[in-house]
């Protein structure tokens, strides 16, 4: 998960994650990597999750995270030390929250000055009132009933959409 504002690229090892390749980029791009273990709680005890973006998002003021996944003690501080030193606040997300998609949302900006944070109709209802406070005061917020996705697609909103970066225009 790339955090432009701060340069800084966020990767959970998995299967799917090439460590090395990511420090190779992360290098020629000017970033600097941060990588840990995350773990989910299965019938068949903890496994590692297979891909970050089921257990974080970045936005421009703030990162979703399910501290709870990382089980090492200073993999989770330097994750938190990280996010901090970025001036971006850690708004912790549950593993029950996980599970139900609230790590798999992303900013989009159109022409309002407000971004909006999409995510499924699930993960909107799964977050306290408080988190939905916190969220508004940034951004507005956007959900839609993504059944099929989440239980035949493996993921949610941030699975269905691409980041573009255009050069903006005035």
């Amino acid at each position: 998960i790339f955090d432009h504002d701060a340069r800084v690229v966020y990767m959970a090892r998995s299967q799917r994650a090439d460590e090395p390749l990511l420090r190779s980029l992360a290098t020629q791009l000017g970033y600097t990597p941060v990588v840990f273990s995350a773990f989910q709680t299965t019938p068949e005890g903890r496994q590692p999750i297979y891909h970050t973006n089921v257990m974080m998002c970045v936005t421009d003021t703030y990162v979703v995270a399910c501290l709870d996944t990382i089980d090492h003690p200073q993999e989770r501080t330097d994750f938190v030390a990280s996010v901090e030193a970025s001036g971006k606040r850690v708004l912790e997300i549950s593993e029950a929250q996980k599970h139900q998609f609230a790590g798999n949302m992303l900013l989009v900006r159109g022409s309002q000055p407000k971004g909006l944070l999409v995510m499924s109709s699930t993960a909107f209802h799964s977050l306290t009132p408080e988190q939905v406070a916190f969220i508004e005061a940034h951004h507005t917020i956007v959900h839609s009933h993504l059944p099929t996705i989440e239980r035949l697609g493996g993921g949610s909103a941030r699975c269905m959409l691409a980041e573009i970066y255009l050069p903006h225009q005035s």
